[in-house]
């Protein structure tokens, strides 16, 4: 059988590790607020005159900017000065801070992203006068983007971008393939792909250009892959709008059009009558009862009756969105309040918010060996084209996160003044002087401490293995 192409790979590979690599284009729309419409024709009439302008009631935002904005690098550290000293340089002449942020998002949101690498020369006559720079790139979506094939190691294989660009005869495909030894390019050419070289390419490569250090050896492929964890066991993530958010969203949407029609319908009271012919104007048009401030109807019929139907009630409406809120809530780990904007106090918001500080954290774990392989990566380039001293490649690098605890300083004052309550209460209760004034008697409150004091020796007994007198012994020859 013979060996398939490397674009028949991307076809295969492709297409089996992102078979619904399309859902990304919605997953970013809905993110956007551009939603399915989910109005009926008979919506449509009530609705007539605020159908004009986009509409939604975005919950999909939410939950992705709560996640993300918690999730937040701060540097980069390393046990080598020098590469340390680099990689702060790196950090602030790349935005490395903003860029994360909205590398986080676009994970949350697509289920993958990409981050690359390219040492940049603005010279062509003096490639060291350069630097490196770091770009954010969309994950393949069916029609455009970045994709990585992974080995058995964990390691890319190869990367490859597609995308499209005008030129002289009209628009046309591109694609470049990031191999550990070598770079290619390539331009669409009817059903097939044939060699693209760059005009500063050396003569002879046709399309294909050596990607390795000074000494020969790979350079690795300059693409690091960003995944929001999956389920699936595979080096590929899930959007955080997966597995029925979007649903939920739909229904939010609809929710939200029937108050409004309901408000139009039956959300004020209105004015009945009975026993009182209608007036007519002088085409014979009913003309309606004029009702205002100050106004009173009247009729010469003697057995006419006036009444007022209250206004609907939208409890049940609201109700239901909020089922509906709840529901996103906890699918996605993200808080009622944060969705609402209505925060508990105290040790209360410290709890509701232990969901998403536990999801921020497991984030933190996941992509902080990505952003350090960044930084490394970085490092590899600058020496293999930089000027500068050698940057020990060797040394361990550490992206650094922010706490995702984002605690209010009252609700924080709060807590501990309930703790220190709390320890007042309890130290109150091991007084014998406190239980007598309590109106304990003597010898029960003398009794009550005893046995408080015999069931906490043996459960320190319990908790060391040793008997409590063994403990204090090994304590004092520590």
């Amino acid at each position: 059988m013979a060996e398939l192409t490397i674009h028949e790979r991307i076809f295969e590979e492709r297409r089996a590790a992102l078979p619904e690599a399309k859902m990304a284009k919605t997953f970013r729309q809905y993110y956007r607020g551009r939603h399915r419409s989910t109005q009926t024709r008979a919506q449509a009439q009530i609705l007539r005159g605020v159908l004009a302008n986009l509409f939604c009631d975005n919950i999909c935002r939410k939950v992705i900017n709560e996640t993300a904005s918690r999730h937040e690098l701060l540097s980069f550290e390393a046990e080598n000065e020098g590469v340390e000293a680099y990689l702060a340089d790196l950090f602030t002449r790349n935005a490395v801070g903003d860029l994360q942020a909205d590398a986080a998002v676009a994970t949350l949101r697509d289920g993958n992203h990409a981050v690359s690498l390219e040492w940049h020369a603005p010279n062509p006559d003096r490639p060291t006068d350069g630097r490196v720079i770091v770009h954010r790139e969309r994950v393949w979506d069916g029609e455009s983007g970045v994709f990585a094939a992974f080995g058995r190691d964990g390691q890319p294989e190869y990367a490859v971008r597609d995308w499209k660009e005008r030129g002289d005869q009209g628009e046309i495909e591109r694609r470049v393939v990031w191999f550990p030894d070598r770079i290619e390019r390539y331009v669409k050419h009817g059903d097939g792909w044939r060699p693209y070289p760059l005009p500063d390419d050396p003569a002879g490569t046709n399309g294909v250009v050596p990607w390795v250090k000074s000494d020969g050896s790979p350079l690795h492929v300059p693409i690091v892959w960003m995944a929001n964890g999956s389920d699936d066991d595979t080096a590929y993530g899930a959007s955080e709008l997966d597995g029925g958010v979007l649903g939920l969203q739909d229904e939010i949407n609809d929710i939200q059009r029937d108050i409004t029609a309901t408000a139009r319908l039956t959300g004020y009271q209105m004015y009945w009558a009975t026993g009182s012919p209608p007036q007519v104007d002088t085409l014979g048009n009913v003309v309606p009862l004029a009702v205002g401030p100050g106004q009173t109807l009247q009729t010469g019929e003697p057995n006419a009756r006036f009444g007022v139907l209250p206004a609907g009630d939208l409890t049940q409406l609201k109700a239901a969105r909020m089922v509906k809120l709840e529901a996103i809530g906890q699918m996605t780990d993200t808080p009622i309040h944060d969705i609402i904007g209505q925060w508990p106090s105290g040790s209360a918001l410290i709890r509701a918010d232990m969901p998403k500080i536990a999801k921020v954290n497991r984030l933190n774990q996941m992509l902080a060996p990505q952003w350090a392989s960044v930084a490394h990566k970085a490092t590899e380039l600058a020496n293999a084209f930089g000027p500068g001293p050698p940057l020990d490649e060797s040394a361990l690098i550490t992206a650094v996160f922010a706490a995702p605890e984002k605690l209010d300083p009252l609700a924080v004052a709060e807590v501990r003044k309930a703790e220190a309550e709390a320890q007042a209460a309890i130290e109150l209760l091991q007084d014998e002087e406190s239980l007598i004034a309590m109106g304990i008697p003597e010898d029960e409150a003398r009794r009550r401490l005893a046995r408080r004091s015999a069931a906490a020796e043996r459960l320190d007994a319990r908790l060391t293995g040793f008997p409590v007198e063994t403990v204090a012994v090994t304590q004092g020859a520590e």
